[in-house]
């Protein structure tokens, strides 16, 4: 009787949640993919059924294509630029044993700032006549660019101001992971002879796999579904040159109000990053179980 009391509390608190992901998660996930198997060319209110057939037309889309190339470019740049430095700043900042509170506080900076102000502030900077970083080039020597205007470095420009933005998200969740580590190893090695390149290594490395691996599968589903950085700095352009799936989702159903193409893209991206990160999650917990 006790036992299904206790149940009966637990379930009345866990209710609203369950009615909440209902009414914001799950209707819309199903009703999206409803919507994605009619045509919507005679407007909302008067579907029609197609089956499959708009996920064919999709699939068999050069424009789309040329989105899944664009976003897995730009994805895998973000991912490996911010993971990268995450993790050399979060290693640097570990050793640090004085002012590491300021530091951290001007580190975190970048993601207390709107992804939108940040691409308008990056686009003045990257501006080809009157941008500072053109300026600064000069300065040195250096030729100028065409930054986000150019059809060749438009991408590694996003590529570049995304990164800023989002690298301190992975440092701060590697360096808890370093906080956490116990210091046995490190003076057992340090007593052994070990220079600090192998330290890092042999021991801080496999010691933080479980967390850098989080780290990724996280930034990887930010990076994958980024938009505003994308939409404020080129929306798309120049060429579709940085015209990536999200983009597509976005102004083939706002813009040329062709719903069902964003409905569909937006359906096989969630199966991309329900595909990607399970895949992820699935190497972390198995190195977390085996101690790899």
């Amino acid at each position: 009787m006790k036992m299904k009391a206790e149940r009966g509390a637990v379930l009345i608190f866990v209710l609203p949640t369950l009615v909440f992901l209902l009414l914001v998660f799950i209707y819309p996930l199903f009703y999206g993919i409803y919507l994605s198997l009619h045509s919507t060319a005679a407007g909302l209110r008067a579907l029609s059924f197609v089956g499959v057939r708009n996920y064919v037309n999709v699939l068999s889309s050069s424009l789309f294509w040329l989105g899944v190339r664009n976003t897995i470019i730009y994805t895998v740049g973000t991912v490996g630029l911010t993971v990268g430095f995450g993790l050399a700043i979060a290693v640097l900042l570990n050793r640090i044993r004085t002012g590491v509170w300021l530091y951290r506080a001007l580190l975190i900076l970048p993601l207390g700032v709107s992804p939108v102000v940040t691409g308008m502030t990056w686009q003045m900077m990257f501006d080809p006549l009157a941008g500072i970083v053109n300026h600064l080039l000069t300065l040195v020597g250096l030729p100028a660019s065409l930054w986000h205007t150019g059809f060749q470095t438009a991408m590694i420009s996003v590529i570049i101001i995304e990164s800023w933005q989002w690298v301190p998200f992975p440092l701060f969740i590697i360096y808890a992971g370093l906080q956490m580590m116990p210091q046995e190893p490190f003076e057992a090695a340090t007593i052994d002879g070990a220079t600090i390149t192998q330290q890092i290594r042999y021991i801080t490395f496999p010691l933080i796999a479980p967390v850098l691996g989080l780290a990724t599968t996280l930034r990887f589903i930010g990076a994958f579904r980024s938009f505003d950085i994308l939409y404020v700095v080129t929306k798309g352009g120049p060429g579709r040159a940085t015209d990536t799936l999200i983009l597509q989702a976005f102004q083939e159903s706002f813009s040329f109000y062709r719903f069902e193409y964003g409905l569909v893209v937006g359906k096989i991206m969630l199966l991309i990053t329900f595909g990607v990160s399970a895949l992820l999650v699935s190497r972390v917990t198995r190195g977390v179980g085996t101690g790899e």
